[in-house]
């Protein structure tokens, strides 16, 4: 699930890249190697991070174990926890439309 979620929003961060937008992947992982490839395979032109042996369960929360997606502005303000691909873009028109 959170692979789609990452693969429909490159065309996303193609569009709104030059005007601010950037997308960090992080990935828990027992192996660096499995952030790679799919990273790779799935052609995120972004930085991706990699959590190893997370025994501590940081990422995860009560009301999403697969990941999630956080929006934040240029402050790190949260803007929207888990927004959908449209959701993003209607934000970002507002945000970034002007500038």
């Amino acid at each position: 699930p959170c692979r789609e979620k990452s693969r429909a929003m490159i065309p996303v961060y193609e569009a709104w890249k030059d005007r601010g937008f950037t997308v960090v992947g992080l990935s828990r992982e027992q192996k660096v190697d499995h952030m790679v490839q799919a990273a790779r395979h799935d052609g995120y032109p972004w930085t991706n991070l990699v959590l190893l042996n997370d025994h501590y369960r940081r990422w995860y929360t009560s009301d999403s174990f697969f990941g999630s997606t956080f929006l934040l502005d240029r402050d790190g303000t949260i803007l929207a926890i888990n927004p959908t691909v449209e959701e993003v873009e209607t934000l970002l028109k507002k945000l970034l439309s002007s500038d």
